[in-house]
């Protein structure tokens, strides 16, 4: 179902192109991550996420409180980000270990890196099946109110937000095929 829903936000190939300059991302590169994002929150969690429009981001500021990143290297350049309020984070960890979550400490900032990884291992795996040629960083976790989210330079940053019924998760992907 996800992948029927993506197909139909997409009307083209590549989005991006022509837009500041920017590279345009192929569109087969995005969906294994809108697809990993909606199994594997619903997996590990137990929240339903429903995907919402897709847009093109123009800064760096993330959207949440606290984001989780992962840097992808080689063929593909850039990277993934999900970033979300300290509410939901608090609410989506607090589902993953079955107990309250009162406070962002190291063990939700631990967890929100644990789904970040997981999302983008599934669909980085897609992808390397596919022959993309590429290395991803361990996922690294930004937090504070209007961080930047270290996105490359010159591609096209596409933005989804997912709803849940205890808030919004920002999906956001920055990759550029280099080669």
């Amino acid at each position: 179902m996800a992948a029927v829903i993506l197909k139909e936000l997409f009307q083209r190939e590549e989005i991006g192109s022509g837009e500041s300059g920017q590279s345009a991302m192929d569109v087969t590169i995005i969906n294994p991550f809108f697809q990993s994002v909606v199994e594997i929150v619903n997996r590990m969690t137990q929240i339903v996420v429903t995907p919402g429009e897709l847009y093109l981001k123009d800064h760096a500021e993330a959207v949440g409180d606290i984001t989780g990143y992962v840097s992808v290297f080689g063929a593909l350049q850039g990277g993934f980000a999900l970033s979300m309020p300290a509410h939901l984070a608090r609410t989506l960890v607090g589902s993953m270990l079955g107990r309250k979550v009162t406070e962002i400490d190291d063990d939700v900032l631990d967890e929100i890196g644990e789904l970040t990884a997981q999302i983008s291992r599934q669909a980085l795996a897609v992808l390397k099946d596919r022959g993309h040629v590429f290395t991803a960083d361990v996922p690294r976790i930004i937090t504070g109110e209007k961080h930047s989210v270290p996105h490359a330079d010159g591609a096209p940053i596409l933005g989804i937000p997912f709803q849940t019924l205890y808030g919004n998760l920002h999906m956001e992907i920055c990759l550029a095929r280099l080669f």
